[in-house]
């Protein structure tokens, strides 16, 4: 048996309504309870987390609930290889009963880490490979995208499912990082090829237009004394 870690962790706050709801000052109280739990074992490391959500307001106001609680359920797995290689699954599992949250019932990341030396070791290559799944998805409250406020939609259609692969490759030369991250390959794969990608827009609420893809490039150069 490997080593077991447990911590639990419990908070209460109370918030002001958003202007948009009461002119009056008056607050909502959140209550939150979640613990997290992990296995340390020689071939694997295990995670379990839990947490439990509660809030209760006293204004009833464009259609939002006046108390709600979530519960949120998190497993982590990662095997552990020899070198500098690393994988990991993380599955979380969200069960809502009247409480604004963003409609995705269930989330998965798969993601892949490797490093390694080149040249003499003069420089180190680091990649990073990773997919997320949004799945179970509802389109029940919405965020406005100036006021930042939930709205309650009435149709409680079933969304598709989405997958977002992402790649990041950093290289590192004494005090120089230059790293490039390329998020939702998918969509880069079908602009390369000439095909179309509108089953491959990113769209989780109708007040924000879809999302396809972000390239990004970084520089960061630290000075020492």
């Amino acid at each position: 048996m490997g080593l077991i870690s447990s911590k639990i962790n419990y908070e209460r706050s109370y918030k002001p309504y958003h202007i948009a709801y009461a002119d009056s000052l008056n607050f909502e109280q959140k209550d939150c309870l979640w613990i997290e739990n992990s296995l340390q074992m020689k071939r694997f490391n295990i995670g379990f987390d839990f947490a439990f959500q509660n809030f209760e307001r006293e204004i009833d106001h464009m259609e939002l609930p006046t108390k709600g609680n979530n519960l949120w359920i998190s497993f982590y797995l990662s095997p552990v290889f020899q070198n500098n290689l690393e994988f990991s699954i993380r599955y979380n599992r969200s069960i809502s009963n009247e409480y604004i949250n963003d409609g995705i019932g269930d989330r998965m990341k798969i993601q892949l880490d490797n490093k390694f030396n080149l040249f003499s070791n003069a420089m180190t290559l680091k990649y990073h490979v990773s997919i997320d799944g949004y799945m179970n998805r509802r389109n029940g409250y919405a965020l406005t995208p100036i006021e930042r406020y939930p709205v309650h939609q009435p149709e409680q259609a079933l969304l598709e499912n989405l997958w977002v692969p992402s790649f990041t490759v950093t290289s590192i030369i004494k005090n120089v990082e230059i790293s490039y991250a390329m998020h939702h390959l998918t969509n880069i794969i079908d602009d390369y090829l000439n095909r179309s990608y509108n089953s491959n827009q990113i769209v989780f609420n109708k007040y924000y237009p879809s999302v396809t893809r972000l390239a990004s490039l970084a520089i960061k150069w630290n000075f020492y004394n």
